[in-house]
């Protein structure tokens, strides 16, 4: 059995893209470089003009600081389902040994509202991983135990979708 973060990007559906930032970050970002270019530019005699723009050059290049590194560093790409047209979150879930056969029920027979009702733990004996849209149209799931420190996966991959889906691309 494959992991399910390597079988959710083999699926003919789902493309790895990079996840939008927030258009606060671009224009804080732009401000700061307006500032900084009018710190360079321009002689300004008034002192408290002067330190609003300092400010404002500070906070828009640590605006921009944080977008370099998240595009360098962070998590910055994401399933996306050309279906349902939105990127697909991934929550992981942990239960206990004594829940695996409901939840296998639940995920064989596509219930995901079933899960809703099993009892989640603190520690990791039972992991559900699942990746879903934000209306729960397209959803992907797979159950996984921990041996010696790493994810075993118990079952395939199961995904579901409602009919929500088929009507949305018409």
């Amino acid at each position: 059995m494959t992991h399910i973060d390597k079988a959710i990007f083999s699926q003919p559906h789902i493309a790895k893209r990079l996840r939008p930032l927030s258009k606060w970050y671009w224009i804080g970002a732009a401000v700061g470089v307006v500032c900084s270019a009018l710190l360079l530019a321009v002689d300004i005699q008034s002192s408290g003009l002067s330190s609003l723009l300092i400010i404002m050059a500070s906070a828009g290049i640590l605006c921009l600081l944080i977008v370099v590194c998240y595009y360098l560093f962070g998590d910055c790409r994401g399933a996306y389902s050309t279906e349902v047209k939105q990127f697909m979150d991934r929550t992981v879930d942990y239960y206990s040994l004594s829940m695996k056969q409901k939840i296998t029920a639940a995920l064989e027979s596509g219930d995901f509202s079933a899960l809703e009702q099993c009892k989640r733990i603190a520690n990791p004996d039972l992991i559900l991983i699942r990746y879903h849209d934000s209306l729960d149209r397209k959803q992907y799931a797979q159950l996984l135990s921990m041996a010696h420190d790493k994810e075993v996966p118990l079952t395939d991959v199961f995904a579901s979708s409602t009919s929500n889906v088929n009507q949305q691309e018409q």
